[in-house]
């Protein structure tokens, strides 16, 4: 698997949802695609709820939020390297 586990005890009680503000203007397809990048794997037992997160889920969102310019550049430099 590409994640790490992240296992956490959280009481029902303690947990309370705190919001980002710029997490509340994105679109639904906005956030399921974060979600998407960052969550490798949901497990929903009786008892839990573990999570495991993609190691490298940050560099994918950071990767995804790059300008097209700035990725064919990136590109391009491979091409050059590998001549």
């Amino acid at each position: 698997a590409l994640g790490l586990a992240a296992k956490r005890n959280v009481s029902s009680q303690s947990s309370k949802p705190r919001l980002d503000p710029v997490w509340e203007v994105l679109y639904p397809e906005e956030q399921r695609r974060i979600l998407e990048l960052l969550i490798d794997k949901v497990e929903v037992t009786n008892k839990q709820v573990e999570i495991r997160f993609r190691c490298n889920g940050i560099e994918r969102i950071v990767d995804e939020l790059k300008p097209m310019a700035e990725k064919e550049n990136g590109k391009n430099e491979i091409r050059k390297r590998q001549l």
